[in-house]
């Protein structure tokens, strides 16, 4: 089983635990030193208990629950009540012997439930699974363990293991807030667009105007190509709360993507100077920033963003800001660092072009060679290494390098035929050195 690691979960989950229970709990363990005949009274007693712990009331259920238990301290379902109550109150470490103690007295589908989610709310995420599986195990029907479980799923990006569990939750609990919309984020990121939205859209009007919902409904739209709505849930968004990054940040990229630059960049940079910790506010403003050739202020943003934490992403961008800015040296320090948090096809592109856009194709060549030991089935890395060793004038290392793409029955990318042809070209002494600036230029990443 892969390692758990965990956020601190909240106490909602316990909670969860009693409010997802059974409405009456198991009967007493029989205690050979008491008389049989209190058992009854005493059930009624526990079962108010319970149900005042269901509705928060920890005040009033704490002296019944500590007297019960004083009385029969080997009764599980005692034990499963103080661990319950101690946990809602913050004391898991406390918690925790009475529930472990409760479910080797009596295991129940209940009582791992709760143990699981003490175990979550105490980050200890790997002992959380293995008691959520043992409830569901006694207990498929168990909904506490379900949504625990998926929960927990949720945090680790497991979204395919969380999507059975939470419809699970939602078809025994429609009105229920929390496990619809974990049950739609799940579908989101499992890139099933349409159920997303259809679960969201079944949510009570009043909820589907928070936030969250909007901001997943806008994504969801978009997803299926509906930028008109993606757009209406944004604006509604942005109606309710002005303020809001999130919602101005995503209005404004989807804006700016969709041709209206002006209000778009504007929206972006109310976001990004609400909230400079923004990824997403930051990186859609200087994106925006670069495509409109304003590289100065794409390089501060990016520069801003730094100094929150690292990204690829960052990094890619400022060296191609920094490059468009003609500051070489810099940028080639940027990208170098992409490449190594990133070393995948693009980064490695991103850093040998650069090499060959400011003219030093020596030192393109050896990142192209470096890259394609990495990647020896890139394309595009091959490109790469072809327009470096045509630009050195080594017509016959890239007549050799760029001979797949002379396969047209394959579908070559029409860039390396051309640089092929070039090639050819140059190595039969008709060398055209505009053609080839020409056919560099279109290796540019986007």
């Amino acid at each position: 089983m892969r390692k758990i690691l965990l956020l601190t979960l909240p106490t909602a989950l316990l909670i969860a635990a009693v409010a997802f229970a059974q409405a009456k709990p198991a009967a007493p363990t029989a205690q050979p030193s008491r008389p049989a005949a209190a058992g009854p009274a005493v059930n009624r007693e526990f079962v108010a208990a319970m149900e005042a712990l269901k509705q928060g009331r920890i005040d009033e259920a704490e002296p019944v629950i500590t007297r019960l238990l004083k009385s029969a301290p080997e009764n599980a379902d005692y034990n499963l009540g103080m661990g319950t109550l101690l946990a809602m109150k913050g004391n898991t470490p406390g918690a925790l012997p009475y529930l472990e103690k409760s479910v080797k007295l009596k295991p129940s589908g209940q009582s791992y439930a709760t143990l699981g989610a003490a175990y979550a709310d105490a980050g200890r995420g790997d002992d959380s699974v293995t008691a959520l599986r043992k409830s569901l195990s006694l207990d498929p029907t168990n909904l506490a363990a379900n949504f625990n479980l998926a929960t927990i799923y949720v945090q680790v990006n497991a979204f395919a293991e969380a999507q059975p569990l939470l419809e699970k939750v939602v078809r025994a609990r429609p009105q229920e807030v929390e496990p619809a919309y974990l049950l739609a984020l799940c579908e989101s990121a499992l890139n099933h667009p349409a159920q997303a939205r259809g679960v969201l859209l079944k949510l009570p009007p009043k909820v589907r105007e928070s936030e969250q919902v909007l901001l997943l409904l806008a994504s969801n739209s978009a997803a299926l190509g509906e930028k008109a709505e993606a757009r209406k849930y944004l604006e509604r968004g942005l109606e309710l709360n002005p303020s809001s990054t999130p919602v101005m940040a995503n209005l404004g990229g989807l804006l700016v993507h969709e041709g209206e630059k002006e209000r778009g960049i504007e929206l972006l940079e109310r976001a990004w100077k609400t909230d400079k910790t923004s990824y997403l506010a930051g990186m859609s403003l200087a994106l925006a920033y670069y495509d409109n050739a304003r590289f100065d202020q794409a390089r501060d943003v990016l520069a801003t963003l730094l100094t929150k934490g690292e990204a690829p992403e960052i990094y890619a961008l400022l060296g191609n800001s920094l490059d468009a800015l003609n500051d070489h040296d810099h940028a080639v320090q940027y990208l170098q660092r992409a490449a190594e948090m990133n070393p995948g096809e693009q980064s490695q592109f991103a850093l040998g072009y650069s090499h060959l856009q400011a003219g030093k194709a020596d030192l393109a060549e050896t990142a192209f060679r470096a890259a394609l030991e990495k990647l020896p089935l890139s394309p595009l890395l091959r490109m790469g290494l072809g327009a470096a060793y045509l630009a050195e004038n080594k017509s016959q290392q890239a007549v050799q390098t760029l001979q797949p793409f002379s396969a047209k029955e394959e579908k070559p990318d029409p860039r390396g035929v051309v640089l092929y042809e070039l090639a050819q070209q140059s190595l039969a002494g008709t060398r055209d050195d505009a053609k080839i600036k020409a056919a560099i230029a279109g290796l540019k990443p986007k």
